[in-house]
């Protein structure tokens, strides 16, 4: 697992917020960003962190052609490693490491790598709850990241290639600022 807030920083800022309902107890609600702006922002994070040190990020484009290239590309001196993400409420989040990545993206360059990665959102910060995506997280997996970082373990190391699998947590920690909003 890998914490958004402490490991890449700005988990906090990987939420939209929008004015609550009437009636609703708070003033703003939140929901995790898509997986496209997600996407985005991880390819720029990695090319921070990977840039300086010869590693090529090739994030695939919004536009482009999803069911045939992975979303995120790192290249250095000729070794290729395949990103697939996903978040924790798609409804292929369980299948796609191995239809997606492995039988897909790693069937056509045997020596690439691949890692499979899930976007996890912190349960209490997501507040909206009209938000749709909300109910398309697997039952065990809501309240319990540990839960989905067990099962796609299991799943990677069960792959006869090196495939490797992260959660990572997008949570919104409470500021000063935002905690009277909250009220």
């Amino acid at each position: 697992e890998v914490d958004l807030d402490g490991d890449f920083g700005e988990g906090g800022d990987l939420w939209d917020e929008s004015p609550a309902s009437e009636g609703e107890t708070r003033t703003k609600v939140r929901r995790p960003w898509n997986e496209v702006r997600l996407n985005r922002w991880l390819s720029r994070r990695f090319n921070a962190r990977l840039g300086p040190r010869g590693v090529t990020v090739i994030p695939d484009s919004p536009e482009g052609s999803a069911d045939r290239r992975p979303d995120i590309r790192l290249q250095m001196n000729g070794h290729t490693v395949k990103v697939e993400t996903k978040g924790a409420w798609n409804s292929k989040v369980r299948s796609a490491m191995q239809t997606q990545l492995v039988d897909g993206y790693l069937s056509t360059n045997p020596e690439a790598a691949g890692c499979y990665l899930v976007y996890w959102p912190d349960p209490i910060d997501w507040t909206n709850t009209k938000d749709s995506r909300r109910a398309g997280i697997p039952a065990q997996w809501r309240e319990n990241v540990d839960a989905a970082r067990r099962e796609l373990a299991t799943q990677a190391s069960s792959q006869h290639r090196l495939v490797k699998s992260t959660v990572l947590r997008i949570a919104r920690r409470p500021t000063a600022s935002n905690e009277e909003t909250d009220k």
